[in-house]
């Protein structure tokens, strides 16, 4: 009974450690105040870690929605 309990209890801290890990997030993500031109509308941000022919190709058909 005091092994089981023993793997149990490891069990439920690996569970703990690895669910409080997932939930924490991006860190670097931050709550920013909505940015919001004369016309009223929101100004979209897009980060990316690196570029690929997608988001080029994204970048340009919305830069052409702008202009």
């Amino acid at each position: 009974m005091n092994k089981r309990f023993s793997i149990t209890m490891i069990l439920a801290v690996l569970m703990l450690m690895i669910m409080s890990a997932c939930s924490s997030g991006g860190g670097a993500a931050k709550k920013e105040e909505k940015i919001v031109t004369q016309d009223g509308k929101t100004v979209l941000t897009l980060s990316v870690m690196q570029t690929t022919p997608y988001y080029e190709a994204l970048e340009k058909k919305v830069r052409g929605k702008i202009s």
